[in-house]
This record gives structure tokens, sequence and C-alpha cells, in this order.
């Protein structure tokens, strides 16, 4: 018996792969693009955050005057720690009652309602009222005015970087706006015209 000897050619697979240096160059390229996009990113999680806030604090005002028209009697809003009284700071949250005796404190045995609770309102945002009267608290009346004098509420990110910051200003009829960037500068003014600063 005769043994044929076939010759053993294999095709070769062709390799497909990447070279340590085709490696380390796409790991380089990546970071660089990765390391780019973050402050972009985070400058778009304080925008929204900041969008959050204001849109949270403009319903509470525009709730507040609107009980009170709808119960024509005082209504208040006022910063609170606790979810009870008038305390602490905007930025721990607030609370809106009617306000039967107009004293600006919630008492419920003299017939105060509790509207709404806020609890941390501020997203890490410091809040400010500024106003001729107070800066504890805002009161609503009946025909929907605000029994102080008009004033704004400042929305502060934690770095206090003034192209995150909003302010909130409310007239003396007791409606309320958010501020805008009028001269496309990137920073949002006051009542006054004046570029906001933290």
């Amino acid at each position: 018996m005769q043994y044929i000897d076939y010759p053993r050619e294999y095709p070769q697979a062709k390799q497909s792969g990447f070279t340590l240096t085709e490696l380390l160059i796409t790991l380089s390229i990546s970071s660089i693009l990765i390391a780019s996009a973050v402050p972009s990113f985070s400058g778009i999680l304080l925008n929204n955050r900041a969008v959050s806030l204001t849109n949270n604090l403009i319903t509470a005002l525009q709730i507040a005057r609107s009980e009170a028209i709808k119960r024509n009697q005082d209504v208040t809003i006022c910063k609170s720690s606790d979810s009870l009284t008038c305390s602490g700071s905007w930025s721990d949250g607030w609370i809106i009652f009617s306000d039967i005796d107009h004293d600006r404190r919630l008492d419920v045995l003299n017939g105060d309602t509790l509207i709404q609770v806020q609890k941390y309102a501020g997203i890490e945002f410091s809040i400010s009222w500024n106003a001729f009267r107070s800066d504890n608290y805002i009161q609503y009346n009946a025909h929907g005015f605000i029994h102080s004098n008009n004033g704004t509420f400042k929305l502060c990110p934690p770095d206090n970087n003034v192209h995150y910051a909003r302010a909130i200003i409310i007239n003396r009829v007791g409606r309320a706006r958010v501020s805008k960037d009028s001269d496309n500068d990137g920073v949002h003014e006051d009542s006054r015209g004046r570029a906001l600063v933290c």
C-alpha cells in the first residue's frame, strides 16, 4: 500500500487587532475628548438645576398669589427649614399658608391653612430674597398684590459662577418674572438692568 504525502499547507488566518502603539494613541485621544466634554457637561447640569429651581420658585409664587385671590384673604410664602415655621434660609425650602390674622406665622389653631411645603429647595444653589421690608416672607393680599415693596430672589450656583445665576423679580402688583440676558453676554440682569453678582 502506498501512502501519498499531501503537502500540509493551511491558509494563514488574517490577524486583526491593535498594536500597542495604536491602542495608546486611541486611549490618549479618548481621554482628551472626555476631558474636554466634562466641563460642558457640568455646565449643562448647572443650567438644568438653575432652570428647575427657578421654575419651582415661580410656581410657588404663582400658587401663593392665586390662592390669595381665590380665598379672598392674605396668603404668605416664607422660608422654612422645618416645614412648619418661617425659619432658616430660602435654600432650606419654603411654606405657603393662608394667613387669616396677617401675622406671617402659620397658626392652624387660629384658622390658618398650610397650602404647600417645599423642602430643600436650593439643590445646592443659594437663594436670597431682597426687598425693602423683609427678607423672610412675601405676603399677598386678596387682590394678588404684595404687602411689602417689590423685591428680587437671587439664585446662585455653588461656585458663584454668575453665568448660571438667575433672578426672579416681583413687581408691586405681585407678578413674578425670570431675569433675562438682554445683552447676550452670558449673564442675566437684575430689575435695573445690572449684571447679576453672586
